[in-house]
């Protein structure tokens, strides 16, 4: 039998610490309530069921054994509309507890601070995952489970919660990473009761060595991979994450279509034209001879998940061949109804207009039009010769070979700018 089925018995078979009184099962029951009949509830006062649960700005009291315990209900939260629909339903919360409080602990959108995810047994039940997050100075709890947000010090005393394991946000980024590479799921349940030694474990292979280092071979601390490493905006997301409720369709529709050679319904600026509903565009693929490598990229599932990369590539192409002025952007665009994902691409001003080119979707746009459909957020804008610049500096001349291309996308001016200063202060001390 596979550890994973062995443990998931285990987990399933331990009964709870100790019975619910009725004031706590009324508790859970209140934050099961959607949220107009907790307010109807709350200001009616008709039902003697919920009589120690009252509103209080923006909050909820739990007056329980002379003790009065603040709270919060998680669906109440600014959530993407994905996680408002799971927390609607009590069976579909307990279905997807685990993988969305993974999630969430490590959502760019919420952005906690300093959350752990830690897994314990309770008088709830046997496994409990929760989140641990710093807030105005006060540890507390998400359970998802149960649409709870509490002070840690009375989630943990009200329901008895013994921890089993904590994981801090580098953790999760070290599991959710080798649960990528690996792809097997099995390993989950283990990684989160065993994380410490079973990364320590992990760390003697070569592909998982950096688990048991503390700098990486530039000597920038692992741990900030969390803020700006790989696919860090988007740890432990299902496909259900990625669904821009206003322009999902349209984008699904653009990046199908644009796999394939189409029939234009015009020209402009000496590209074919094309319209996907009412939105007109032309392809990158039109900008290279059709026998051009680049083209068959485009015209494949190879052209996605390298944009940082592919943006430098293509900028580099464009400017050795127009004198247009040209931009590399490191920005954000929507990954859903809330929440962003980082993402690389080239602007050109052609004609007095200006254009987007994402080669990872293979598609030239106006600035505007693809804000607007994106709903695009700048972080960077380097010109395509300053970029270049840069990457000569602190790649060549710094030697600084293994920063990636994001990186560059992101912060390749304040690199450079960072290693000249530096150089000039070195310069007037040996002096």
């Amino acid at each position: 039998m596979e550890i994973y089925s062995i443990l998931e018995m285990l987990i399933n078979n331990i009964s709870p610490v100790e019975p619910l009184d009725d004031d706590l099962l009324n508790l859970l029951l209140f934050t099961d309530l959607p949220k107009r009949e907790r307010i109807f509830i709350t200001i009616s006062f008709i039902t003697p069921l919920f009589t120690k649960v009252y509103p209080k700005l923006g909050h909820y009291i739990f007056s329980y054994h002379h003790k009065k315990y603040p709270f919060e209900v998680l669906s109440d939260w600014d959530l993407q509309k994905y996680d408002l629909e799971i927390l609607e339903n009590k069976e579909e919360r307990r279905k997807h507890s685990l993988l969305r409080t993974l999630k969430l602990a490590c959502s760019k959108h919420i952005d906690l601070i300093d959350p752990h995810v830690v897994i314990g047994k309770s008088s709830l039940q046997a496994f409990s995952p929760i989140i641990t997050f710093l807030d105005h100075n006060q540890q507390k709890v998400i359970d998802y489970n149960r649409n709870l947000v509490m002070a840690k010090d009375d989630y943990y005393q009200l329901f008895h919660f013994q921890e089993i394991s904590n994981m801090d946000n580098y953790n999760l980024y070290c599991l959710w990473y080798v649960l990528e590479r690996i792809q097997e799921p099995s390993l989950l349940y283990p990684l989160l009761l065993f994380p410490n030694e079973m990364l320590k474990e992990l760390s003697q292979f070569k592909e998982f060595e950096f688990l048991n280092k503390k700098f990486d071979s530039n000597g920038f601390n692992y741990r900030n991979y969390t803020l700006f490493g790989h696919h860090c905006d988007n740890m432990f997301f299902l496909d259900k994450d990625y669904d821009d409720t206003k322009y999902d369709s349209l984008r699904e529709m653009i990046d199908e279509f644009t796999l394939t050679e189409q029939s234009p319904i015009s020209v402009r600026n000496g590209l074919p034209v094309y319209q996907v509903q009412r939105t007109k565009f032309s392809c990158i693929s039109d900008f290279f001879i059709p026998e051009a490598p680049e083209v068959e990229t485009l015209h494949s599932n190879e052209r996605y998940e390298h944009c940082h990369e592919n943006s430098q590539r293509l900028a580099m192409i464009l400017s050795a061949n127009k004198k247009d002025v040209l931009y590399i952007v490191g920005g954000k665009i929507s990954s859903n109804d809330k929440e962003y994902f980082y993402h690389s691409w080239v602007e050109l001003l052609m004609d007095g207009k200006w254009y987007v080119l994402d080669f990872n979707h293979n598609l030239c746009m106006e600035k505007k039009k693809y804000y607007k459909i994106y709903r695009a957020v700048v972080i960077s804008r380097t010109e395509a010769s300053d970029m270049r610049e840069a990457i000569q500096t602190v790649a060549f001349d710094a030697g600084l070979q293994t920063l990636q291309p994001m990186e560059f996308n992101f912060f390749g001016r304040e690199f450079k700018d960072c290693l000249e200063k530096n150089q000039k202060m070195l310069s007037k001390k040996a002096l």
